[in-house]
Order: C-alpha cells, then sequence, then structure tokens
C-alpha cells in the first residue's frame, strides 16, 4: 500500500478495494479528499426511537422493529403489485410499502427476523399505519454497530450498490486513516479571531456529531463544524482572486490623465444631462486610469443605463493622449450600431474609427491589425460592461478580482415598460392594441425562439410569422431578422427599421442586446414561457428609450411550468434589473445563474452562496489582510496557505506565476 496523502485513490482505504472504488466513482469519491468531504445529506436521531405505537401520521418519524412479514400484493387493477414489509415491535406494528421496487433484489435484502431501522411520513390507511418507499436500514447487531444505533447517525446520498451501512463504515475508516495527515493552513490567528474549529476535528463531528444536541444546528446549516468548512471554501477562493488581481496591480502599464478638451466638446454636443450614477462611474473610471497598473474594473447596469456612453467618455483620455480604444462587442448587428453611434459622436472631434468584424476577408482583418488588443507597452486597460446586475457579495466571487462600479440609474424623461403576460385567447387584442401604435407612427419587436418550424419542438417560429403577421398587418411593412442572414441583409433591415419604414421587426434574439430606437415601444415575446429571466429583460430593455409609452406583452402557452410562471410574474412585477437579478437567482441558484463564467473557479462542496453570504464576507475581509501583508505569499508563516491555494485552484488560473 502507498503511504496516505489526502490525494491516495479510496481504494486503499480499509474495507474498500476496486470493487467498492468504482461505486464510489460514481459519487464523484476518487480520493481521500473526496471522501473527506462527500458531506451527509442529513442525519437521523436514532439515539431514542420512538416505540411504532407512538409514531404521529402526517410527520416524518424514524423507528426500530423487526421484520414479520414480506409480501407481494396486488393491486385492485390485478397488474402490477405492492412490496410490503410488516415490521413490529413490543408496542405494535407498521406497514412498509414500495410500489416501485426490484423485486430479486428486495427479497434478497430482506427476511424475517431482520431488525431494522426505517424513517419516513407516517401515513393512515384504513386505520393502519404505514409509510410508502421509507428509508430503511438493516441492523445486524445493535450492540456492535454503534456507527448506525444509538447516536445522531449521519445520512448519505446513495447509489446502487452503495448503501448507508457501507458508507457510513468506510467513511469511518476513512476519518481513522486520514486524520493524522491533515494539516491545517489556515493561520491560527484566523481562527481566533472567526471563532473557528480545528479542521480535523471539523471533519469528525461534521460526519460522526458526538453531541446530543447537534441536530438543531446541523439541520440549519449553523453547526460550527459546517462554518469551518464553508469558511475555508470561502476564503481560498478569495485568496485566489485577491492573489491574482495583486499581480495584476504589479503590472506596468501607461496611466492616462483625465480627457480635457475631447471629453468637453462630447459632453457639450449631448441634448441631456449625465446622471449622478455615469458621473460616479466616470470619476472610478478615470481614477484607475490615472494609474501605471491595468484597470480591471467591471461596470455594472440596468439595460438603458448608460453603460455605453461612460465607455466612449472613459475613452476620450486614451485617444487625447495619442493611444488607442478597442470596443469589443457579442453580436454583429451591435457592432454595426456602435460604429455608426460613435462615428456620429467621434467625427466631429477628428477621431477617426475603424470596423473590425468576423466575416471579413482576410487582407481586410490585415489592414484592421491596429485593433488588435496586443499592446507593446504593457498590458491593457481593460473596462467590462454588463446588464445583468449580480448583487454584491456574489459580484465578489464571480468577479472578485476586479473592481465593481454600479450604475442604478435611466436617464431623465424614462418612463417604465408597462408589462403584461398574455394567453393565446388574448391575441387578437394585442393585434388590435398594435394597430392603433402603429398608427400613430410607433413601431414594434416580435420575438421569436426559433428561426424556422421544427418537427421536434411545437413553437411558433419566426420566419412562419412573419408571414403570417403580414397578412394581420396588412396595411404596414414586416419585415424578418435573424442570425442567419447576411451583414448586408442585416444592416439593411436595421437602417429601414430605424428609419421608420418598417413598422414591424420579425426576429430572434439577435437583437437582444443593446439596440437603440427610440420609436419602438412594443416588444412582443411569443413563448415567453422558453426564454430565461434575464433574457426577458433584456429584450424588454429594447424599448422604452424614448419619451413615449412603452409595452412589453410577454405570449405564455398553457404548457408553462410553475418556474416559468414565477419568472413571468416577476417581469410583470419588477422593472429593476437588479431586482430580476435577486428573483432569477432564487429561481435558478448560483450554479446555473453564474453560467460559464463560474467554470474558471473551484467548485463548492459545502458552502452556498445564497445561504451562507456573511461568511462569504467574513473570509474576504481575512483574505485581504492576508494579501495587504505579503501579496506573494512568499514568507515561510504563509507557505501552507499557498500549497492549499495551488490544491484548491489547481492550476484554473495562473496565481503562483509571480513570487
Amino acid at each position: 500500500m502507498p503511504s496516505l496523502s489526502l490525494d491516495t485513490s479510496i481504494q486503499y482505504i480499509k474495507g474498500v478495494g476496486p470493487n467498492l472504488a468504482s461505486l464510489f466513482r460514481k459519487k464523484d469519491i476518487y480520493s481521500l479528499e473526496d471522501a473527506l468531504y462527500f458531506l451527509p445529506r442529513t442525519y437521523e436521531d436514532r439515539q431514542n426511537f420512538k416505540p411504532i405505537k407512538d409514531l404521529t401520521p402526517g410527520q416524518r418519524e424514524t423507528s426500530f422493529g423487526v421484520i414479520k412479514r414480506l409480501a407481494f400484493v396486488p393491486l385492485r387493477s390485478g397488474r402490477s403489485k405492492i412490496f410490503e414489509l410488516v415490521i413490529a415491535d413490543k408496542s405494535g406494528w407498521i406497514v412498509a410499502k414500495w410500489f416501485h421496487y426490484n423485486a430479486k433484489y428486495m427479497m434478497t435484502k430482506f427476511k424475517p427476523d431482520m431488525s431494522v431501522v426505517f424513517s419516513g411520513e407516517v401515513k393512515l390507511f384504513k386505520y393502519q399505519k404505514e409509510m410508502t418507499h421509507p428509508d430503511i436500514e438493516i441492523i445486524e447487531d445493535t450492540q456492535k454497530e454503534s456507527l448506525h444505533f444509538g447516536r445522531i447517525v449521519p445520512v448519505y446520498s446513495e447509489t446502487e450498490g452503495l448503501f448507508q451501512k457501507t458508507i457510513r463504515r468506510i467513511v469511518k475508516n476513512v476519518l481513522d486513516q486520514s486524520l493524522a495527515i491533515v494539516q491545517d493552513p489556515l493561520p491560527e490567528d484566523i481562527r481566533k479571531r472567526q471563532t473557528l474549529w480545528d479542521l480535523k476535528k471539523s471533519f469528525s463531528e461534521i460526519h460522526f456529531p458526538s453531541h446530543a444536541d447537534a441536530l438543531p444546528s446541523l439541520f440549519s446549516g449553523q453547526h460550527p463544524a459546517r462554518r469551518r468548512l464553508v469558511f475555508d471554501e470561502f476564503f481560498f477562493l478569495e485568496l485566489g482572486l485577491l492573489l491574482k488581481r495583486s499581480h495584476v496591480t504589479k503590472e506596468k502599464t501607461q496611466s492616462f490623465l483625465p480627457s480635457q478638451t475631447l471629453k468637453s466638446s462630447l459632453l457639450a454636443s449631448l441634448p441631456f444631462e449625465l446622471t449622478q450614477s455615469q458621473k460616479t462611474a466616470l470619476l472610478e473610471i478615470a481614477h484607475d486610469l490615472e494609474k501605471p497598473h491595468p484597470m480591471n474594473r467591471l461596470l455594472q447596469g440596468d439595460v438603458g443605463s448608460g453603460k455605453t456612453l461612460v465607455a466612449l467618455l472613459s475613452a476620450l483620455s486614451v485617444i487625447e493622449q495619442g493611444h488607442q480604444v478597442a470596443f469589443m462587442v457579442p453580436t454583429e448587428i451591435l457592432d454595426e450600431q456602435h460604429a455608426k453611434t460613435f462615428q456620429t459622436h467621434l467625427s466631429p472631434l477628428g477621431i477617426s474609427l475603424g470596423l473590425l468584424k468576423s466575416d471579413m476577408k482576410k487582407n481586410e482583418k490585415e489592414i484592421e491589425q491596429r485593433l488588435l488588443l496586443k499592446k507593446k507597452g504593457g498590458s491593457p486597460h481593460m473596462l467590462v460592461m454588463t446588464a445583468t446586475p449580480i448583487p454584491r457579495t456574489l459580484a465578489l466571487t464571480v468577479y472578485g478580482d476586479l473592481d465593481v462600479s454600479v450604475m442604478t440609474e435611466l436617464p431623465a424623461g424614462r418612463k417604465p415598460v408597462k408589462t403584461k403576460v398574455l394567453r393565446e385567447s388574448q391575441r387578437l387584442k394585442l393585434y388590435e392594441f398594435m394597430t392603433k401604435e402603429f398608427l400613430k407612427g410607433r413601431q414594434a419587436y416580435v420575438v421569436y425562439p426559433l428561426i424556422e418550424e421544427s418537427e421536434k419542438v411545437d413553437l411558433k417560429d419566426a420566419t412562419q410569422m412573419a408571414e403570417h403577421l403580414k397578412k394581420i398587418f396588412k396595411d404596414f411593412r414586416v419585415e424578418l431578422l435573424h442570425g442567419r442572414m447576411t451583414s448586408e441583409e442585416k444592416n439593411k433591415i436595421m437602417l429601414e427599421f430605424k428609419k421608420g419604414h418598417i413598422q414591424v421587426l420579425v426576429s430572434t434574439t439577435v437583437i437582444e442586446v443593446g439596440i437603440d430606437i427610440p420609436n419602438s415601444t412594443i416588444m412582443m415575446v411569443e413563448h415567453a414561457e422558453r426564454f430565461g429571466l434575464s433574457q426577458l429583460h433584456q429584450l424588454r430593455g429594447r424599448v422604452g428609450r424614448g419619451s413615449e409609452n412603452s409595452f412589453c406583452f410577454l405570449m405564455a402557452h398553457y404548457t408553462s411550468s410553475s418556474e416559468a410562471q414565477e419568472r413571468l410574474k416577476a417581469m410583470e412585477e419588477f422593472q429593476s434589473g437588479f431586482k430580476i437579478a435577486e428573483v432569477d437567482l432564487k429561481i435558478r441558484g448560483p450554479g446555473e445563474f453564474l453560467g460559464t463564467r463560474q467554470s474558471g473557479l473551484p467548485g463548492f462542496r459545502v458552502a452556498n452562496l445564497m445561504t451562507d453570504q456573511p461568511w462569504l464576507m467574513q473570509a474576504r475581509k481575512e483574505a485581504e489582510l492576508i494579501i495587504e501583508r505579503d501579496p506573494y505569499l512568499s514568507s515561510p508563516e504563509n507557505l501552507p496557505l499557498k500549497e492549499a491555494l495551488k490544491s484548491r485552484w489547481q492550476n484554473k488560473i495562473n496565481l503562483m506565476s509571480a513570487g
């Protein structure tokens, strides 16, 4: 057997071997460390079982008894059978029932006179107590099996062939063999300040609690053992992000004084006053640009809050001192729109602009090499913009290596977009309303989730419905726009729409981000239940950009799930992108909400970003103190931290390249 380390294969733990190891791998348990972090999903109080006669119908209860009878009982239909166990103690008996089961397995596993612990919801059927699909475990010897009886017992997630008694026994062996080699990397002063348990004690108690009164804190997630493990995950995440930021701040780059002439000229040409949020963001960015190391800033702002203008005004500081700026955008349509908007603002200032697109020919791209983000003079200043607001504590996790500017105001004169969820029966009334708006000179977007009809999915598609709407609105111009069109086709349609020559623009989500046409007052989304909450909010943001009343109609279909209904209700109730983001986070959870951006971060095995946010803030404060004192973790006392950090991040980000 190899000498043990936390990386040692689970196969070499006492009682495992190759066969069990293959079952553990199904639960993503490969090493000793994986097993230590395979925490119980719940706990059962097996210290004092209730007699069967005292089990309360309607409650989830745990009890102990002996199997007296097992049988396959036919249902009235006669097509299938229920598997039943009759379990008794000195006080009475109860029936355990299974409607879905493997008959051979059940007959092999259970025998008369076996002692079992069972738990589940107690029900009454014809005055007889029963449990349906209970959690049940065979107890062979109540005196020797101390892991499974007479204590608070951990209950783990199972897989086929790997059951509670086996998992419990193996985890206990893991603890016995590995706790001696567990090193606590967290400095003692942090543990004292945060009143954190020792790491070895935390692992031992989270798996096999020794105190009878631990259940309430275990169920609430507030147990000191869990708190220690949660703190560790947050601390090493934040330490890694701050270390990355520390390295960035040590890089050298060109610093820029605030623009004077160009900025003043552009501001004077605007027909409106900047919001206070825009002014604050401009000051924060200007302060970053004055430093001799790269700016790394995230600009958060709701749809239509004026982020692009802030970015353009900030760029003038760089341009005024003879340097170049590159704007990168997610779609070709937005690329063209920004180019035209920037041309309008920059041409009077004598600033030239080039456009680089993905479909350009090779020689055209080579002409535009000056726009590439490869600078000989050092790393570039980076400003990242997002219209998906993220709660501050979550932003510290996702974008912990960036400074954050938040814009909460909309420009003066903007009116809230009236949002309404509609059913198919209301479609004709909606068309009548849209016709009245067109007669006033207004325009509309109609968005579909598909381009062409699919045999697999029963959804209205953009191509088919564009033809349908041409018949409905025969006195108005209806055109189709989607991502498969050529650049020339898309640009021609968008120009015609912007000029007001098109009343209805039928589109896929190609128009989701950044399109700005103030005369468009209606956004109609077909199959709105198929869109995410953030996507719906982005689509709604395409209207309400002028001074007229604007409307967002979400056409939902009867098949929508409860989650979809919650999303649509939130759209009707809230205008704020920050509130929308909170609801979205609540519905989807942090993992899905963050999407692929989180793939560059270490995963969480214990911590919950929703419920453990106060501990996240404490962990960040402690990580900040460490990095302030030792930016490269090079001091001898911080070497254990550095090694633990390498293990946690697993080279996902090159943190250790310096120092």
